[in-house]
């Protein structure tokens, strides 16, 4: 039996006041991910956690640096046109990292027709993937 969205949001309200000035909502989409610049070179995929109109928390095994660049590509559900698929393509900074996860604060984000993406556009040995966050 899978956790609803209200259960979701009302565990939430119970965990205390929340420091954030924009919500987050649990949402769990597809993300690519890239760093900017020369210092920290990776790439990988994963998995949104939840998100917000500033923020993100990804599910992914990096271990990416506070402060690094990047930029996020998040396959977005609702379709231009009803046919052409879309993508959030956003950059920002690491402010959170853990063994699983890192949240980056979006600085600026655009709409995008979604292209293709291969595994070839990593460094070696920096890609990496999430698991699915729910139980199936």
């Amino acid at each position: 039996m899978g956790v609803g969205f209200n259960t979701v949001l009302h565990s939430a309200a119970e965990a205390g006041p929340e420091r954030r000035a924009k919500a987050r909502y649990p949402v769990e989409l597809r993300v690519r991910y890239r760093t900017l610049g020369k210092k920290h070179l990776a790439a990988g995929i994963g998995l949104t956690k939840n998100m917000s109109s500033h923020g993100v928390l990804i599910a992914s095994r990096c271990d990416l640096p506070l402060g690094t660049l990047v930029e996020v590509s998040i396959d977005w559900p609702a379709l231009l046109d009803g046919a052409v698929q879309l993508q959030l393509v956003s950059a920002g900074k690491v402010v959170r990292c853990d063994k699983s996860s890192f949240a980056v604060a979006l600085e600026k984000h655009e709409y995008r027709t979604m292209r293709r993406w291969s595994k070839a556009v990593a460094p070696p040995n920096c890609w990496h993937e999430a698991t699915p966050l729910t139980a199936h």
